[in-house]
Parts: structure tokens; C-alpha cells; sequence
């Protein structure tokens, strides 16, 4: 069990000089923290504000995950950030669950979850919010290999309800559309020596940008991926990439690195 975090304290006389009332109290003082609880591996951030005309408490359990582990077993629960590559699975928050398995030589992990949740029209709100289809999706990645010399396979499908809000959807006279996302990508890494190694990270994209366009009959015959994803009228496909060979010394290194991506991806 541990707490850290920061604490700050500060105040100091108020001078005021013209007419009318002061805006503070001739001495004024602020407290302000953000402790983090932790307890076996639980994070537990908090902050508060309290001074001489302001009091303030907060707390973010209503996004909140925990991630216990043992050994090369890692789950997920909550709200979530899991990175496969740059390009395929890298930032996005989401609440569910996932895993990540990593025994001598092998690589596996896998996720479910929401990305974003239904948010309808509110036309007798003062500030109207921004509406939204519930966006839900999944991943998996595999693959051989330790820290030093790696090869990653993975895949990603997220797509919207089309069903979960009133359509059609307008925001700002811009219509919103439910849409589909297919990804692929690799990920490796080659140790050549002990201070020269290549890496190349690159993923593949397919996007329906509106699911309630008709389907291409003519790519539908050729698709592959058929049940995991249909192309729709004005699909697109969009590819990204990076390669970079790096070589380090006891006091200096030295990386050459190349990347590319697509307009829109």
C-alpha cells in the first residue's frame, strides 16, 4: 500500500487600492493535491482545492480500470487503453475487458468493449450536445517472440449501432454518419546485434464511411474478409507505415527512420 502524489500550499496578503468592494479577503491561502492511493496495484487518484473562497473535491471512478497481473498474465477491466501498433490499436480509451499473455515465446492479446456510447439529439438543451451512435469493437493480436526480436500479426474491427439514435443524425448542418473499421497490421523487430536493430510498424484500413450505403456487389465476390467486413459505397482503403534501423553506443545512438500515411487515416 503507498500514497504519492503532489501538495501545494500558497497565500499571502491581498492590497487594494480605488473604489468599490476588494474581490478577496486582505489574507488569502489555497491547498492543492493530487494523492494517489494504491493497494495492490488498484490506482486511487483524487484532487482537491480548498482555500479562503473556494472548496472543491473530485473523484474519477466513473472512469476507472484496474489491470492485475501475475507472471506473463495480464488482464484488463474498466476503461482502457491498449496499444497494439501506431496505426492499428494505439491511444484509443474504451471501457471493457481485455488480455495480454506473454510465455517464453509467444505473444497474445485480445480486447471487447465500447468506444463511445449513444448520445442522442437534445434540442431543448441550452448547450446541445454533440450526438453519437454507440461504437463498439474488438482486437487481437499474435505473435512470436521476446522484448529484443518480435513478430506481431493483429486485427481490429470497431463499427457503430446504426440503430442506437434517432436517424438521420445533424450536427451543425453536417449529417453524422454510423461507420465501420476494419485494421490490419503487423509489428516486428529484428535484433541484429547487440546495438543494431530494425523495426517496422504498418497497418491497413478499411472504412465504410456511412453503413447505410448499399453494398459493392463486385468487390463482395472478391472479398476475403466477407464476414468480417462489407464494402459499402465509398469505401475506402488507407495504409500507413514507419521503418526505422537504430544503433546505440554506451553514450551516443543513431536512428534513420522512414514513415508514410495515408491522407485521412
Amino acid at each position: 500500500v503507498t500514497l504519492s502524489g503532489t501538495l501545494g500550499v500558497q497565500g499571502g496578503p491581498y492590497l487594494y487600492l480605488g473604489s468599490g468592494d476588494p474581490r478577496n479577503d486582505p489574507f488569502w491561502w489555497s491547498v492543492n493535491g493530487s494523492p494517489t492511493l494504491s493497494i495492490y496495484g488498484w490506482q486511487l487518484p483524487f484532487s482537491f482545492n480548498f482555500g479562503s473562497r473556494q472548496r472543491s473535491f473530485s473523484q474519477p471512478f466513473n472512469r476507472y480500470g484496474v489491470s492485475p497481473c501475475y507472471k506473463w498474465l495480464t488482464l484488463h477491466f474498466g476503461y482502457l487503453s491498449i496499444r497494439f501498433n501506431p496505426y492499428v490499436m494505439s491511444g484509443l480509451q474504451f471501457l471493457g475487458a481485455g488480455v495480454d499473455m506473454n510465455p517464453k515465446g509467444f505473444r497474445f492479446a485480445a480486447f471487447y468493449g465500447r468506444f463511445a456510447k449513444p448520445v442522442r439529439r437534445d434540442t431543448l438543451a441550452s448547450v446541445s450536445p454533440i450526438p453519437a451512435y454507440r461504437r463498439m469493437g474488438y482486437g487481437v493480436k499474435v505473435g512470436v517472440g521476446n522484448r529484443r526480436s518480435y513478430f506481431d500479426v493483429m486485427m481490429v474491427k470497431v463499427a457503430d449501432d446504426s440503430s442506437s439514435i434517432e436517424d438521420p443524425v445533424i450536427n451543425f448542418g453536417n449529417a453524422i454518419n454510423p461507420q465501420e473499421n476494419l485494421l490490419f497490421g503487423i509489428s516486428t523487430r529484428i535484433a541484429f546485434h547487440r546495438r543494431l536493430s530494425l523495426q517496422i510498424e504498418a497497418g491497413g484500413s478499411f472504412l465504410n464511411r456511412d453503413l447505410r450505403n448499399p453494398e459493392i456487389d463486385s468487390l463482395s465476390a472478391l472479398n476475403p474478409f466477407s464476414s468480417l467486413f462489407r464494402p459499402k459505397v465509398g469505401v475506402q482503403f488507407l495504409t500507413a507505415g514507419q521503418a526505422s534501423l537504430q544503433y546505440n553506443q554506451k553514450f551516443v545512438g543513431i536512428k534513420l527512420q522512414y514513415k508514410r500515411v495515408d491522407p485521412d487515416y
